[in-house]
């Protein structure tokens, strides 16, 4: 593992799931976010991990545009079933069901054997790690080893109140609790930030049955793509190239709202749950645009994670 890796990790949080009704057919996420990214992906030769909720496997025209995403080098991995906020504190036997019924749903729609996961909001514990190795999964990169996600869960919370307050009539995907119900705060501070074996836990093991692969993160600042609408630019500019010039390995996560705008839908009966919606189309384009340009003038090769980790 000389050569400097990235990796595109596409969280699939579809539309349907931002406004409380997936399955959606024709989802915008499926149907105009994934081709806008793989229209940018194809000018660099890049390829894309793409992790899914397992809700909207059961729609045949999500499962269309994921078929095409496989037949093209892309792989598909597993973003469990619901997308529960809260999911490391759901029971043991609720997680095992979230896991195995999405690895099953791609296994039985798509044909294809998934090997990765992100737990919803890296929100994940030491049974994650377990259910995955029963799976014979190959990695797992729900690891946030950094403080930054404070900001995300201040983010998550002023975005209830301010959805709460709101007249509009905006689809409410978690509750206040959710937001904190959480894990892993200490990995937040000690959390590794290189990818390491593990065994049952996220303890590192030298008895390696799958690798943990953190955000990338350098100093404890960590980097992905919601930063953008959320930071001032310099700052994001700063964190950017702080963690991307001193790593090794880098995964650029994303999700479908960095490639919609409001333009993008039509008789929605609520309003998606999505604060970036607003922002215009062409502006998110550009920034996912620049920051891969970015990453392969650092001297990275874009990749799957099961490429390398397979």
């Amino acid at each position: 593992m000389n050569k400097k890796i990235a990796f595109i990790s596409l969280n699939v949080d579809s539309i349907g799931y931002a406004t409380n009704s997936y399955p959606m057919k024709n989802d915008p996420a499926f149907k105009i976010a994934i081709p806008r990214i793989e229209k940018i992906l194809d000018k660099y030769n890049a390829k894309m991990s793409a992790f899914v909720i397992g809700k909207d496997l059961e729609d045949d025209s999500n499962i269309d545009v994921l078929k095409k995403l496989i037949e093209r080098g892309h792989e598909i991995g597993n973003h469990s079933y619901s997308h529960y906020q809260n999911f490391a504190f759901l029971k043991d036997d609720v997680q095992s069901h979230e896991i195995e019924d999405t690895h099953n749903l791609i296994k039985k729609k798509l044909n294809y054997d998934s090997k990765g996961f992100i737990a919803p909001g890296w929100n994940s514990n030491s049974f994650t790690i377990k259910k995955l190795v029963d799976l014979n999964y190959s990695y797992d990169h729900s690891l946030a080893p950094s403080p930054l996600m404070f900001l995300a869960m201040l983010k998550m919370l002023l975005n209830y109140v301010f959805n709460y307050l709101s007249k509009k009539k905006v689809a409410h995907t978690y509750n206040i609790k959710d937001i904190f119900s959480r894990k892993d705060y200490a990995r937040m501070f000690f959390g590794k930030q290189k990818p390491y074996p593990v065994k049952n836990s996220y303890f590192k093991s030298k008895d390696k049955k799958m690798w943990v692969i953190p955000l990338p993160t350098k100093y404890k600042l960590s980097y992905w793509m919601t930063l953008e609408y959320v930071f001032p630019k310099f700052l994001v500019n700063f964190i950017f190239k702080l963690v991307a010039t001193r790593s090794e390995q880098f995964y650029l996560l994303i999700h479908p709202a960095d490639f919609l705008d409001n333009n993008d839908f039509n008789n929605l009966e609520k309003t998606p749950n999505l604060e970036r919606i607003n922002i215009d189309v062409e502006y998110k384009l550009n920034i996912f645009e620049n920051r891969l340009k970015q990453l392969i003038s650092y001297g990275y090769e874009v990749k799957t994670f099961i490429s390398q980790y397979g």
